[in-house]
């Protein structure tokens, strides 16, 4: 792939959100009780990788959860979470997104899974790594490789189900742009997570 088309694709997909901290609740490991073994065994494709932490491979799960059954996590984890009801930034702060998100989940068909990827992590790690020590936002890279076709990075959430939900809501991005990468048509995942001096927590999720 050239240089232009790599560079058309980080343009077209490339985006960032930013919200400040939330208390969230961890309940995931709960809700995915009403998915078959089958599903959670698909979804889990994670599982094994050492180079990634517990909360990385989770981000993973639940994302693989969304996409090879749509319908059933907007039942679980949108329609009734929790999660959802306790954190009332998703409520009150952003409605017509979370609507957006119901009716994209409504419509949208089953999908692959996504599979770990060591090279799209290390390109995940630099940047979380960088903005771990200066505090930026973004997708600004200093000596950091690029390799990727789609990057979300999420700030301020506590646990894989923040992460993901913030990315999935896409508050205040018109474009839905990170939803739009979560939920396209990409089979590589790298996902690192690393402090950050700002929001405490700063994900960067890399796909191609």
């Amino acid at each position: 792939m050239t240089n232009n088309i790599i560079k058309t694709k980080l343009k077209n997909s490339c985006q960032f959100i930013l919200i400040g901290l939330l208390i969230c609740s961890f309940t995931s490991l709960k809700q995915n009780e009403d998915y078959t073994d089958n599903e959670k065994k698909n979804a889990n494709t994670a599982t094994n990788t050492e180079f990634m932490s517990s909360i990385e491979k989770e981000v993973i799960y639940l994302i693989n959860l969304c996409r090879i059954n749509p319908k059933k996590f907007l039942d679980v984890f949108v329609e009734n979470s929790n999660y959802i009801k306790e954190n009332t930034y998703f409520i009150n702060k952003s409605p017509k997104y979370l609507s957006s998100l119901k009716s994209t989940l409504k419509a949208l068909k089953p999908m692959n899974a996504l599979n770990p990827d060591k090279e799209l992590y290390e390109m995940a790690l630099c940047l979380a790594k960088q903005q771990e020590k200066t505090g930026d936002i973004g997708h600004n890279r200093k000596k950091c490789p690029i390799g990727y076709y789609g990057e979300c990075c999420s700030y301020g959430m506590k646990d894989a189900e923040g992460i993901v939900m913030q990315l999935l809501v896409d508050l205040d991005v018109p474009s839905l742009g990170h939803r739009k990468i979560l939920l396209g048509d990409y089979s590589l995942i790298g996902v690192s997570i690393k402090g950050h001096k700002k929001y405490d927590n700063c994900a960067v999720l890399d796909l191609k």
